[in-house]
């Protein structure tokens, strides 16, 4: 099996150069909405399958996705992300590069702005801007996301450092 992911988005509209070259390249306007559209495939040489899926996911979703394609299923623990071929909508929260309480979902996308006023965020919708407030459900979602994922990882930071110290 081999497993593709950009990580990120590689070219910005806010460069010059992405912004004057993009949309001759794509014969549409490139926006900062579109630069976060970032793939991630999946490929099992031999399989015959051939199938795209438009659900909005992050790097949190990739063991329960990769689990379902190799047929294991997974009872023992908690993880917190989706299988992302068997969810009917999908949702990130950002974590990097923009403010907490940023999301995308399958038609939103909702950047928190830098000196954290939620009323100057930037809240679109299938294209179109709207009003924060109708972002608050995905913002407290993604802060919530947030701060259990900072959980786990810091108590399972102070484990492995108490385990290291006997």
């Amino acid at each position: 099996m081999i497993v593709l992911y950009g990580d990120h988005a590689g070219l910005y509209p806010f460069n010059r150069e992405v912004r004057v070259n993009m949309p001759k390249i794509l014969g549409e306007e490139y926006t900062f909405e579109k630069a976060l559209n970032v793939p991630f495939a999946i490929h099992i040489p031999g399989s015959g399958v051939h199938r795209i899926v438009k659900t909005t996911g992050g790097q949190i979703d990739f063991l329960p996705t990769i689990l379902n394609v190799m047929g294991i299923e997974y009872r023992e623990g908690f993880f917190m992300g989706r299988d992302l071929l068997n969810t009917s909508h999908g949702f990130v929260a950002l974590r990097y590069h923009v403010p907490d309480g940023s999301f995308i979902d399958d038609d939103r996308t909702f950047i928190v702005s830098w000196d954290g006023r939620l009323d100057k965020s930037l809240a679109i919708e299938n294209g179109e801007d709207r009003n924060y407030v109708e972002f608050l459900d995905g913002y407290v979602k993604a802060i919530q996301q947030i701060e259990a994922s900072r959980y786990f990882i810091l108590r399972n930071c102070k484990a492995i450092s108490d385990f290291a110290k006997k």
